[in-house]
């Protein structure tokens, strides 16, 4: 069993590689560009992965988008359809465009940000891929997710600057895409207050409300200041 994982994002990368990789061997990729380059170097050694999870909202290239140039390769290639790669959306978008979009694109399912190890497995269960026995290593303790938690932290400190930055330019996408990346991780590791505060700074980014931005931003550095402790 071989699995590309597809996101912008190392926590999600992170996360996704250690549930996935009691199925098998898992790939990363953090862009569209070189995660085209890994699924063509598969094809042309003939051991093609049977798997790619796919982040919707990525810089460049997105995830709908990604998709359909795999797809295309696939079909240049003359693989059919019932043997082509499964694929699963994975993101904090949840409306009826993104599914449609992901949908048409050539995806098979959907999993929303935030996701955890029995999300994961019942979606790729519906993919009719055999999961039993991963299902019970699940219960082992992966040493990988103490090292998560503490990267979290310290990306979460990292994503506060850039935002406080940002906010002093009035960059209200840089300010989205940053508060997206907390809203998206942060229930995963256990840090549900930060995720939520995640995606009411992203909201407010999307409107231009500055006052709500500084407000949340507030709100982190609170947060994270008794993380540290």
């Amino acid at each position: 069993m071989k699995i590309l994982i597809v996101d912008d994002d190392q926590l999600s990368r992170r996360a996704l590689k250690i549930i996935l990789k009691k199925l098998g061997h898992c790939d990363t990729a953090s862009g569209g560009l070189s995660a085209l380059d890994l699924f063509r170097r598969a094809h042309f050694a003939q051991q093609p992965y049977n798997l790619l999870t796919l982040d919707y909202m990525m810089p460049g290239l997105h995830g709908p988008g990604l998709l359909l140039k795999i797809r295309g390769i696939e079909e240049r290639v003359g693989i059919p359809e019932q043997k082509q790669v499964k694929v699963l959306m994975v993101t904090v978008q949840s409306d009826k465009d993104s599914v449609l979009k992901s949908a048409s694109a050539g995806c098979h399912d959907y999993i929303i940000k935030p996701f955890n190890h029995e999300t994961v497995f019942n979606r790729v269960k519906k993919l009719g891929i055999q999961t039993s026995q991963a299902e019970l290593r699940m219960k082992e303790r992966d040493p990988d997710e103490k090292e998560l938690n503490e990267i979290f932290i310290k990306e979460l400190g990292k994503r506060i600057n850039r935002m406080q930055e940002s906010m002093e330019s009035s960059n209200f996408e840089n300010i989205q895409n940053l508060a997206h990346q907390i809203h998206g991780t942060g229930s995963t590791y256990g840090f549900s207050e930060a995720s939520y505060i995640g995606a009411e700074i992203e909201a407010a980014a999307k409107s231009g409300d500055l006052s709500s931005i500084k407000n949340g931003i507030k709100t982190l550095v609170t947060l994270f200041n008794g993380y540290k402790v």
